[in-house]
């Protein structure tokens, strides 16, 4: 969580599932289970799970221990050469993006994504890969 730079090339999923977050924001803490869930269910997908923090690490222990995340945690990240931040368009937190291989968003979304009819909808996009409708 240094600062590292990461290559989406180098991605071997047809998916990459990205959850922007912070410490502090409630809708972050109400999506985590079922994003939890989605995680479990398809750990043996081609799908890529990153969750996405600027906090700084030593103010993560508590916080993760009180919210566990059950995958990859990656902070300050840079994307140069693969995307500007004006395409990812990020005004809220959490916020979640779906790419594929080709580097085409196929969701991008403001706000939890919580066990309800709109999770179900997501649940499908991941395991079709056709864009969010």
């Amino acid at each position: 969580m240094s600062g590292s730079q990461y290559d989406i090339d180098e991605i071997d999923s047809e998916l990459l599932v990205m959850n922007f977050w912070n410490i502090g924001c409630r809708g972050c803490v109400q999506e985590m289970p079922f994003l939890n869930k989605i995680h479990t269910e398809m750990k043996d997908d081609p799908i890529t799970f990153w969750s996405i923090t600027l906090n700084h690490e030593s103010n993560l222990t508590e916080y993760l221990a009180k919210h566990p995340i059950k995958w990859e945690i990656k902070g300050n990240v840079d994307f140069t050469g693969n995307f500007s931040k004006s395409q990812f368009d990020i005004k809220c937190m959490p916020t979640t993006i779906v790419i594929n291989k080709e580097k085409e968003i196929l969701y991008a979304k403001c706000g939890p994504i919580l066990d309800d009819e709109n999770g179900q909808r997501f649940v499908k996009l991941l395991r079709t890969g056709q864009p969010w409708e």
